[in-house]
């Protein structure tokens, strides 16, 4: 071969091994070109709303990684799920989309699914318009998208996707009842809620001696009180009625006295031991009023009176309490349907009203007023609208006497309303009243049983009923009068009859205690107390059943 051809072959030799493109220059490293990009995962599922991180390679055509390659992103549907420069996959709502990796023209792609998180239909059917504490409702619920549901707040445990649930309104005030539903899309929780008042009881007795409230301070020592969900809001008011009028001062002077409205305090442990408002805040409560206040007050019995489940208020009043005693009438506080009252006279007669019951007395849905006047009982049908009519027909409308003090109570628990009564007995001058029970029956008709008297203590102010079955007992409050030694409304006496056998015993008697109207049954540290946890000073008598 020819020496200038070897030459040759030499030198390209060199170039090619020195990658030289020509004498003293380096040429460019060999870079090898992107053939695909593959994806991890290549499907996905997320959840709305969470994320995934996706990875993409880049690949030569002899599967050689290009971990250096720029990778750029896109979602062929942004609105299903988005992505970002670094891969990471937002899910954004329930459908599928395609990601992509592209890489110097290559790409390779994630099938992208979008889960829905469970949707719930939750829903409370059932209630009434005026929903109280012992209602009961249905819940029913769908889930979709779920596997299985939890319930809590008013309601507890594991649930189907799909059911129905009856629920009892077990307490007052606002109650929820929620469900968190689980599934391959994540959790939904959906809360459904009502509003629970606190029932009217049947009785004027049960609204009053039954409400649930315990020895507080009282705003003043007004005789007239009552107690109810007044605001419609589940919680216990009080309302009171105070005279203004002195009746040693001439009648020309009396006037129409206050009647008051209040809420139980929050902060009652902060307040002055004296401070005439420590337990109660005085509340707004809408009245519209057609008759004025009553200027003396002697009972406020409370009931539902319009059959709208909500507390109505009748106040039996006697006006100017000295001669000539002229009476006055009684008056209405009748709840409206947007939570107002309309305070109007009853339509019963003028009268020296000092004591009264509201019940449904025959059973026969409709209620009955009974009233005491130092004359007798009288009975009134008071229909929806609050007006009153004499029942002169009923065998108790017979009853005359110096009666001041009546309940409409079941005194033997035979599950049917009885009448007690009392005021002034025969030992007491003017008085002409045996304390009585009228026993009720299945047939309406009623069996006097007359209360052995207590000698000297002639007044009877209050009657209040414990126990059941065999323990069932009447308790009676008396003050001083007849016993011929001039007291009269002086000191205080408990009298216990043993409603089986109708014995009598006396448990209190002491001059020096302050006899009042209301008997109080009530439990204070887990002891059965009966007393005066009104006026001051207090006093209590524990008992067992």
């Amino acid at each position: 071969m020819p020496s200038t051809n070897v030459y040759a072959l030499a030198l390209l030799i060199s170039v090619f091994l020195c990658g030289c493109s020509k004498a003293g220059e380096l040429a460019e490293p060999y870079r090898m070109a992107v053939a695909s990009v593959s994806m991890t995962p290549t499907t996905t599922s997320i959840p709305v709303g969470q994320t995934q991180q996706l990875a993409a390679l880049a690949r030569a055509a002899d599967g050689t990684a290009l971990p250096d390659r720029v990778v750029t992103w896109a979602s062929t549907d942004a609105t299903i799920a988005t992505v970002s420069g670094t891969g990471l996959a937002t899910a954004v709502r329930p459908g599928q989309t395609t990601v992509m990796a592209t890489s110097e023209g290559r790409s390779g792609i994630a099938e992208v699914t979008v889960l829905a998180a469970p949707s719930i239909s939750l829903q409370i059917s059932g209630l009434n318009t005026y929903p109280v504490r012992g209602d009961t409702a249905t819940i029913s619920w769908q889930a979709n998208d779920a596997n299985g549901c939890d319930a809590s707040g008013r309601w507890s445990g594991a649930r189907p996707a799909t059911g129905t649930a009856r629920v009892l309104l077990d307490t007052t005030g606002s109650m929820t009842w929620s469900l968190r539903c689980t599934g391959s899309g994540g959790q939904g929780t959906q809360t459904v809620s009502a509003v629970s008042h606190i029932p009217v009881a049947p009785t004027s007795y049960d609204n009053f001696k039954s409400a649930g409230w315990w020895p507080t301070v009282f705003p003043y020592g007004a005789p007239a009180l009552a107690f109810g969900d007044f605001l419609g809001n589940g919680t216990l008011m009080l309302f009171t009625a105070q005279s203004v009028t002195n009746s040693s001062r001439p009648i020309a002077e009396a006037r129409p006295g206050n009647a008051d409205w209040w809420s139980l305090r929050a902060d009652s442990s902060s307040q002055p031991l004296t401070s005439p408002n420590r337990n109660w805040a005085p509340t707004s409560v809408s009245v519209s009023v057609d008759a004025p206040n009553c200027i003396i007050t002697r009972k406020a019995l409370v009931a539902d009176i319009n059959r709208d489940r909500r507390p109505d208020i009748v106040l039996i009043c006697h006006g100017y309490d000295a001669p000539p005693f002229p009476g006055e009438r009684n008056l209405i506080l009748l709840s409206q349907p947007n939570g107002s009252y309309v305070q109007r006279q009853l339509g019963t007669p003028v009268a020296f009203g000092h004591g009264g019951a509201l019940c449904d007395l025959h059973r026969t849905g409709g209620m009955k007023l009974l009233l005491t006047d130092g004359t007798g009982i009288r009975v009134f049908d008071i229909s929806v609208e609050g007006v009153a009519t004499a029942d002169a027909a009923s065998p108790l409308s017979s009853v005359t006497g110096s009666y001041y003090s009546v309940e409409c109570v079941d005194v033997d628990g035979d599950g049917y309303l009885d009448v007690v009564a009392g005021g002034h007995e025969p030992a007491v001058s003017f008085g002409n009243a045996p304390t009585t029970v009228w026993f009720g029956s299945a047939a309406r008709t009623f069996t006097p049983r007359v209360i052995l008297a207590v000698p000297g203590e002639g007044v009877v102010l209050d009657f209040t009923v414990t126990g059941g079955g065999g323990t069932r007992t009447l308790w009676l409050m008396r003050t001083a009068g007849g016993g011929g030694d001039g007291a009269f409304y002086q000191g205080a006496t408990l009298q216990r009859i043993d409603v089986a056998s109708f014995a009598s015993s006396v448990v209190v008697r002491d001059r020096a205690l302050q006899g009042y109207a209301w008997l109080i049954p009530y439990v204070r540290g887990g002891v059965r107390t009966l007393g005066n946890p009104i006026a001051g000073p207090y006093w209590s008598y524990s008992y067992s059943p």
